[in-house]
């Protein structure tokens, strides 16, 4: 007798094998090697644009689990809670840091965490034993402190435009005003500009004068020295009883002292103020100053004879003393 096979059993058989092969592999690759996870909430300050479920959760750039929820903080609208499942041998203790990074200024974002003190209690043991979640506070992101340095500094040079504006606005008057003016004197210049080029010639003429009022203010104040030397030689040649020639003599020679002095106050504030002077002016003071200079050498001359013979202002003619009989009248 034949014995039968029964084909639909054998592929129901074949058909279940297969199935059990494939649930055990799938298995084996997806929780043969899966560490123990645990939950921990990440509350983020400010926005967290770029983060998403799924997003990664690093730590010292090692991945420890992903993002499972996102959840605006019930406490406080302006941060985010980021429940996270993460491996439950991580070493998360409360000086851990937890930050916003970023693959590249444009990539997707995730959580970095880092650091922590090996001395202190590890956060996810101790919610395990409570039966609690553990949660941890993330610094700002450093990209979103860049975003908002630079949203900060554009907003200040935003203001400082304005401010320019605003400057240029007012100062555009005053300022088209002042290159008019300025181009009606040079304008002004050009036009006299013969008369500038006689100033200048005459400012030569000028610094001449001057110097030969000094050279005169010079000569005068050494003739007054040698007027005080002859009234002192004569007064050793005449005795006292000639009292009224002795002072007839100083008269003399006095005056022309004083016309010497005279002569230097008057030379000295026009010296002063003679830079005022151009045109019919100078010409006046340099007639003044020749005038001056004749006179200078005639008191030069008069005081040179006197040195040389001081009697003749006493006696007259040449100079020579009269002799005298000195016998008696009776």
């Amino acid at each position: 007798m034949e014995t039968k096979a029964n084909y639909v059993l054998v592929g129901v058989f074949t058909l279940v094998v297969c199935l059990a092969a494939f649930v055990f592999v799938y298995w084996i690759a997806r929780y043969g090697d899966r560490q123990e996870m645990t939950t921990l909430e990440i509350r983020i300050a400010g926005s967290v644009t770029g983060l998403a479920e799924g997003s990664q959760v690093l730590f010292n750039g090692i991945k420890v689990g992903s993002v499972r929820r996102l959840n605006i903080d019930k406490t406080n609208p302006d941060a985010v809670i980021a429940q996270t499942e993460i491996d439950s041998s991580t070493p998360i203790t409360r000086s851990t840091q937890a930050t916003l990074g970023f693959q590249g200024l444009t990539g997707q974002a995730y959580v970095e965490l880092k650091g922590g003190k090996i001395y202190e209690p590890r956060l996810l043991e101790e919610a395990d034993k409570d039966g609690a979640v553990a949660r941890i506070d993330a610094d700002p992101s450093v990209v979103n402190n860049l975003l908002q340095k630079a949203q900060d500094i554009l907003e200040r040079v935003n203001a400082a435009m304005s401010s320019i504006e605003s400057f240029i606005t007012e100062v555009k008057g005053p300022l088209v005003d002042t290159v008019n003016n300025t181009k009606k004197f040079t304008d002004a210049l050009a036009k006299n500009s013969d008369v500038i080029d006689k100033f200048s010639q005459s400012a030569e003429d000028v610094q001449s004068v001057v110097r030969e009022a000094r050279e005169m203010m010079t000569r005068l104040n050494a003739a007054s020295v040698r007027v005080d030397g002859v009234l002192a030689k004569v007064d050793n040649l005449v005795s006292d009883k000639d009292g009224s020639v002795i002072a007839e003599a100083r008269d003399t020679l006095k005056s022309y002292r004083e016309v010497a002095d005279n002569l230097n106050n008057r030379l000295g504030p026009i010296t002063d103020n003679l830079n005022r002077f151009s045109g019919q002016g100078l010409r006046d003071v340099q007639a003044l100053v020749t005038e001056s200079r004749q006179s200078v050498q005639r008191i030069e001359r008069a005081i040179t004879d006197l040195e040389k013979n001081p009697q003749r202002v006493i006696f007259g003619g040449s100079g020579n003393v009269p002799e005298y009989d000195g016998r008696t009248r009776r």
